[in-house]
Parts: structure tokens; sequence; C-alpha cells
């Protein structure tokens, strides 16, 4: 299959193999002349960001990037974007990327590591989390503690994990008025979704905790982040 892609169009493609194969089915857009992006789905889904992921692992492992004159390639909750340099093949060709995603025949396993977070659960917002859920700082740090979450996508700050896995009875909206600085290493839920911020920023999620862990250059897309309540000096 030869597809060629104009800037800003998009195209829906199917894989088409035999039944017991794995069918992968996105969306293909250009996003200027030197970056395509492939979308997988619409939705914040942990089956999805696996699929995802799997699928960002496999073009990571066996693209050449020297060969393709790729630059990065970025994976998100529900798409991967991959960037290139406007000598590369890939501006008259685009189907060898096509190509790379139907050698998938199956959802792939890739390497990930369990980041430990010890947390002291002691968040300027921890009270009014508990008040608005109506449940005990007990039960609150139960349920954040409980799942082991997915890294989706890396984002906003250098580092900062975009997660899967929130129990819905903790999600909460953005603070109506964000604040002008929130402390590197703060624990905070914003949304349907935690998280951790790694440096020193502006932020509108509630802060329910803060670690001494700061090691968030080690976090990449597939990794899993695992709290664990820990009293902080």
């Amino acid at each position: 299959m030869v597809s060629t892609l104009s800037p800003q169009n998009s195209i829906i493609s199917m894989i088409k193999t035999p039944d017991n194969a794995y069918p992968i089915k996105f969306t293909k857009q250009y996003m200027g002349e030197t970056c395509i992006v492939f979308t997988f789905g619409n939705c914040i889904d942990c089956d999805l960001s696996k699929q995802v992921l799997s699928i960002y692992s496999h073009l990571k492992k066996s693209i050449n990037y020297e060969e393709l004159d790729i630059l990065n390639i970025v994976p998100s909750y529900t798409s991967i974007a991959i960037y290139f340099t406007i000598e590369s093949p890939l501006i008259n060709n685009d189907s060898l990327l096509d190509n790379k995603i139907y050698e998938i025949n199956s959802m792939q396993n890739y390497s990930a590591t369990i980041h430990i977070i010890d947390t002291d659960y002691n968040g300027e917002d921890l009270d009014y989390l508990t008040t608005l859920h109506k449940i005990s700082r007990e039960q609150l740090i139960f349920m954040h503690t409980k799942p082991k979450y997915l890294i989706a996508m890396l984002g906003f700050k250098p580092y900062f994990p975009y997660l899967i896995g929130l129990n819905p009875k903790l999600v909460t909206p953005r603070r109506s008025s964000p604040r002008l600085e929130i402390k590197s290493g703060s624990i905070a839920i914003g949304g349907g979704q935690t998280g951790i911020y790694t440096s020193d920023s502006p932020g509108g999620w509630h802060i329910i905790g803060k670690t001494k862990f700061n090691e968030f250059h080690l976090f990449k897309p597939g990794d899993y982040i695992k709290f664990v309540e820990s009293k902080i000096e």
C-alpha cells in the first residue's frame, strides 16, 4: 500500500491481513511538512494507551532514524507523532511508516519500569478533597496508593508524567484559580488525572502530597508509577 498525504490532509487506513492477525485502525495526518501524526483512537483509555505504547516501542526499535532522517518519535494518549527533516525520504513516500505499523501482528510487550514514589500525604488541598468527596484521609490515601499508574506520555514540563489509573471516586475538577507556583515533587490531582510536578511551576491541580523523589529523567512512556505512603522529614 502506498499513500502520500499532502499537508493538513488525513486518511483512515486499516491493516489487511489474515483473520488471525492483529488489526490496527488509524488516521494519519501531516502537521506541516515534516511531521506525521498517527491517531489510533479518540479517548483516554488504558487499553488504547497500551496499544499506542506497543506501537511506539516497535517503531523505536525497528526504524532506522538515520536512514529516514527521523528526529523524534513522540507518543500521546491516542496518537504517535513522527518528526523528520526536510531531506527525509518520508516526504515522498510516507507508506514506509505504514508498513512498519503493519508489521505488528499482536499486542507486543515492551520494557517497562515501575517507579516507587514515597509520598507524604500532607498536601494543602488534601482536606478539601476529603470534604468534597465525603471520605476520610485514610480512604483517600488508600484509593490513591492502590493503583499502579501507567505513564501514557510525558509533557507540560520536562518529564511531567501523564498517568492513567486514578480511582474515579477521586476525580476532581481543577482549581478555579491556579496557583502561581507549585513546588517540584508535589503530588496532585486534576480532573481525572494524578501526577507529579517535576519542576517549580504554575498549576491548577489540587496538591495532596509531596515526595523527595527527583530522578524524573528516568520516567519514560510505558513505565508505571506506584505511590507509597511515607512520612518525609
